[in-house]
């Protein structure tokens, strides 16, 4: 029924709904370059313009190369589902190399799957949920002439949101919860709101040491790190309409050098960090005399 750009967006949002347990899995097993492969997979499936077919085949070959595709020896409903999320995003990066519209149908029915398998685990029907997230992608897309970064980013914020949902039934399913013995290192995209961008950057405090003064980890000091390329960075925020290439780190420690039992979520910009901190119930006071040396 649609263009490709438009087949390649509903895409994107059925693997980003699914890829936050993907991507806390791969990250719970200390597997940093799969999880970059994945990420790298994600972000290529949200981009507009003309596809670059041979990234699109080198990024496949690196995911078919992950242990999501390879001999299943594991039996954990965690691994499963994870196989099923790695499929979506497989599907959709496939598409990328054929350029047809027509394979959106295995991202879709994966993220189906998905999403059924992991309510027979909490005994909720998230089928219906998937089915009534896509039924509104599809009403969305459809009503675009193009594929605007606007559209898309706002497209990607929702579908990350119900990813969440995901990701917290995974995670009070399958462990890494506050009663497990390791921290829970979860690395995703989603935030709950894009926000205004020059209103969020005005507020932005990159590379500034907080302290917790609400919520579960009242005490413990957090920062957040702009993902930027060294050799380039610099003390400002980013300027108006201009975003975070490489996405943000929130570090929460208990130290404020964040080298004592230091955790780490990534976020894709300011809007992310605040969305984070509200999730969490977090208010943190900032102390401008500790900003990160850059």
């Amino acid at each position: 029924m649609g263009s490709f750009d438009q087949a390649r967006a509903f895409a994107a949002a059925c693997a980003e709904r699914t890829c936050g347990v993907l991507l806390w899995s791969t990250s719970q097993s200390g597997r940093e370059a799969d999880l970059e492969v994945f990420r790298q997979a994600l972000d290529l499936l949200w981009e507009t313009g003309p596809v670059d077919p041979a990234t699109a085949a080198e990024i496949h070959r690196k995911m078919t190369d992950c242990p999501e595709f390879g001999e299943r020896r594991e039996k954990a409903e965690v691994v499963t589902l994870s196989r099923i999320a790695a499929r979506s995003l497989l599907a959709g990066v496939a598409m990328l190399i054929d350029e047809s519209p027509e394979g959106v149908v295995e991202p879709s029915s994966f993220a189906q799957d998905f999403a059924a398998a992991l309510g027979r685990r909490g005994d909720a029907d998230l089928l219906a949920g998937e089915d009534e997230a896509q039924d509104r992608d599809v009403a969305t897309i459809l009503s675009w002439d193009e594929a605007s970064p606007e559209r898309l980013r706002s497209l990607r914020a929702e579908a990350a949101e119900h990813g969440r949902s995901y990701l917290a039934a995974a995670v009070s399913a399958y462990g890494g919860g506050s009663d497990s013995a390791d921290p829970v290192e979860l690395r995703v995209t989603a935030t709950l709101d894009r926000g205004d961008v020059s209103e969020t950057n005005a507020r932005a405090r990159f590379g500034t040491v907080g302290r917790i003064v609400s919520g579960d980890e009242t005490g413990r000091y957090v920062r957040a790190d702009l993902m930027t390329d060294l050799a380039e960075a610099s003390d400002e925020t980013p300027e108006e309409g201009e975003e975070a290439g490489g996405g943000v780190t929130i570090l929460v420690a208990d130290d404020p050098g964040m080298e004592i039992n230091c955790i780490a979520e990534w976020v894709e910009d300011w809007a992310g960090v605040e969305a984070s901190f509200r999730r969490q119930g977090w208010r943190v006071e900032w102390d401008e005399r500790l900003h990160q040396e850059k």
